[in-house]
């Protein structure tokens, strides 16, 4: 088990969050396009047939769908000066860098 997930980290989802950039933002066509390579490579690694569920094998495996990994890279995505307010300023797409006072905390 252990080693399907390692196998299914190392081959498919590395390609997918490389490419999450461009999946993120593309039509719901071509989401399930990429959900049914997912879905495939997950059979694949369960043992399972074509026309059998592979959600429990997600659940097994510990593995979340596309659709989950594209929210979830959304909301860990590093503030920008635009999140902070609405206003249109110069700086609005530079990221917020935290400040600190003590040189210990470089």
């Amino acid at each position: 088990n252990n080693t399907a997930r390692t196998a299914y980290f190392g081959l498919c989802e590395s390609h997918f969050r490389y490419g999450l950039l461009v999946w993120g933002g593309t039509s719901k066509k071509n989401m399930e396009r990429v959900l049914i390579l997912q879905k495939r490579g997950i059979r694949i690694l369960a043992n399972l047939q074509q026309w059998e569920s592979c959600r429990n094998a997600f659940k097994e495996l510990k593995i979340m769908y596309i659709r989950d990994t594209i929210l979830y890279a959304d909301n860990k995505w590093p503030l920008r000066n635009n999140n902070i307010h609405s206003y249109p300023t110069r700086h609005a797409s530079h990221f917020v860098t935290p400040r600190h006072r003590l040189t210990l905390s470089e």
